[in-house]
């Protein structure tokens, strides 16, 4: 007797014994299942009401189905790609006889690997242990290889596909070092392949494009970057008036269906084996494939920001550089594509920093110093810019993009440590707000710009109100045992209480000599309430002008600690790791905290005379 998916559902949260349940019309129920659903991710409480239920289903579609002369290639794969994007009521259909069901199909049907692997992945991305299990049996590696040798060359789904299994493969330490130490040569053709699509675009999309004089992707890049320096300074204001010869037809950019996906991935599996791997187990991928594809990836994400972002400052003579005269939308194409090219450089960039000098083998020194070279100056100022942008557009009040943000922090501090010039870039841009490129700062989102605005004036306090607060803390310090850091506390304020005496002189001064005819009755007002105020003496002094910099000092005292933590050391960095420095750039009650774990509070404090208290 055939019945639906509802009566089956139905079924099943009555009945105590499923094994009895005869079902004769699967095919409906799971066509059923895939018209209803091929949208959703969860599936709890729809088209489940809990947990149990669904893992009778499972378990009843395992022992019926699964394993049955009746499945169905197509509609099961189907049905199992999408029952396995949610985690939950999945405990016992996790199991080792699963794991071996999709091992054969991928040895014995190479022909639906595509299909077959997307269900696949949605089920070892589940499971650790299955992930461990797939590198530990001798005859799963085999199949591993024989997916990978089966990939036609120009079918791009396929390599997409199989990098994320590597990369779902790689998470682990124990599979990592396994495919290093057992079977290198998977790694290998990874990269080759991953060299092989990304010169083909580059020739079909860019390099083909270029100037008649025959330059690499590389010398136009030093051109747009030369020419970008030329014109800071003096000259920026009529920087429109410049142009440089950078093509000799316009730029379309084209990326294949899943060409971005397949380099994202490749490059986070690389990342993962050099974060597991001692490095020198990795040489044999150096010398040539790996740098080629690193060094390529680099040029080509700053070619590609920089243009889009100084288009308004670079013309070709013939002005077709963007296409402006055709129907080819730069803008929306970059737009679309610049997350996945923003995740594409910055594993790229953490792979550079595993490949630091101090990690590599003697051998191998030589090599990296011929990378570095390759990868100038004219490249990180790009990136640094492209990385300060997504930051500032990603900060938000409930921390959401916390684990967007950390590695992005992460990979600043390094290179901030690993070139002096990144550093003196960083600080430069962060709290000084100069020198940027062609003195053109990040754009800011409107959201973003609000909430400094409410940051800022959460850090305004009416003077009386602040020295209140202020007297009673340190009163109430005064009865602890921490003399010291009352008597700082104090001094603090003291010097503050004197700074607002000098200002309010200076302002009483200012307002004398002018004559009061001149002054409207509203900019009377706004000037008292303005010397009614003043910034908190424990914030930073310059955040109310300084909005990026506000930015990344407000980040200092976020309820997440690791972010926090992470935030506080980059900037740290950029002081020099000086704490007096430190505290003076980001204000004493945003660096105190830091400084205290680091033991180093009592070096900001170090000039202040405290006898005299």
């Amino acid at each position: 007797m055939s019945q639906s998916l509802s009566s089956l559902l139905s079924s099943l949260s009555s009945s105590l014994d499923n094994t009895s349940l005869t079902i004769n019309n699967w095919d409906e129920i799971l066509s059923e299942f895939i018209s209803n659903y091929s949208f959703q991710l969860t599936f709890i409480p729809n088209p489940f009401t809990n947990i149990q239920i669904k893992q009778n289903f499972l378990n009843l579609y395992k022992n019926k189905r699964l394993f049955s002369k009746d499945f169905n290639l197509n509609l099961d794969l189907n049905f199992l790609r999408i029952i396995l994007r949610e985690s939950n009521g999945l405990n016992d259909f996790l199991t080792s006889d699963v794991l071996q069901f999709f091992l054969n199909l991928l040895q014995n049907d190479l022909n639906n690997k595509n299909l077959i692997l997307k269900s696949f992945l949605n089920f070892i991305h589940h499971s650790r242990e299955l992930r461990l299990q797939i590198l530990q049996n001798y005859n799963y590696l085999e199949t591993v290889e024989k997916i990978q040798n089966s990939l036609e060359l120009n079918n791009l789904e396929s390599h997409f596909l199989f990098s994320r299994f590597l990369f779902y493969l790689t998470f682990e330490e124990q599979n990592a070092n396994f495919i290093v130490t057992k079977n290198l040569n998977i790694l290998q053709k990874l990269i080759q392949e991953m060299n092989f699509y990304f010169n083909n675009f580059l020739q079909q999309n860019v390099t083909s494009h270029l100037t008649t004089e025959n330059k690499t992707l590389e010398q136009s890049l030093e051109d747009v970057t030369n020419h970008l320096k030329e014109m800071e300074g003096p000259t920026t204001t009529n920087t429109k008036q410049h142009s440089v010869t950078l093509v000799r037809e316009p730029l379309r950019l084209t990326f294949s269906p899943f060409f971005l996906s397949f380099l994202e991935d490749g490059m986070k599996t690389l990342y993962n084996c050099f974060a597991h791997v001692n490095v020198e187990e990795l040489t044999k991928l150096f010398e040539n494939d790996l740098f080629p594809l690193l060094s390529n990836t680099i040029h080509f994400y700053s070619f590609n920001y920089m243009i889009f972002s100084f288009k308004d400052c670079i013309q070709s003579q013939n002005e077709n550089l963007m296409g402006d005269n055709d129907d080819y939308d730069w803008k929306e194409n970059f737009e679309n594509t610049k997350d996945q090219l923003f995740i594409l450089i910055r594993h790229t960039l953490q792979i550079c920093m595993w490949l630091s000098l101090e990690k590599l083998p003697n051998e191998s020194k030589e090599e990296f110093n011929l990378f570095t070279k390759i990868v100038n100056e004219n490249n990180f100022i790009v990136i640094l810019y492209a990385f300060i942008s997504e930051y500032i557009n990603h900060i938000d009040k409930d921390s959401d993009y916390v684990d967007f943000l950390v590695p992005i922090i992460k990979l600043l501090e390094n290179l901030a440590l690993t070139y002096p010039f990144c550093k003196d870039k960083l600080y430069d841009w962060i709290f000084n707000d100069i020198n940027w490129p062609l003195q053109k700062s990040p754009t800011i989102k409107q959201n973003v710009i609000e909430m400094i605005k409410e940051r800022n004036d959460k850090f305004i306090r009416k003077r009386e109100e602040r020295n209140k607060q202020m007297k009673d803390f340190l009163e109430k310090m005064d009865s602890d045992e921490d003399l010291t850091l009352s008597q700082i506390l104090k001094a603090s304020a003291e010097q503050e209480e004197e700074k607002e005496q000098e200002t309010t002189e200076e302002n009483k001064q200012a307002s004398s000599s002018s004559s009061s005819s001149t002054i409207k009755e509203e900019e009377k007002e706004n000037k008292e309430e303005q010397e009614e105020k003043e910034s908190d003496s424990l914030d930073a002094s310059d955040l109310i002008y300084k909005q990026i910099k506000t930015v990344f000092i407000m980040g200092m005292t976020s309820t997440n600690y690791d972010f926090k933590t992470v935030l506080c050391n980059f900037l740290f960095i950029l002081c020099n790791q000086d704490a007096k420095q430190f505290a003076s750039d980001c204000g004493v009650g945003n660096a105190v905290g830091f400084l205290g774990e680091k033991g180093l509070i009592g070096n900001v404090f170090s000039n202040i005379n405290l006898q005299e208290m």
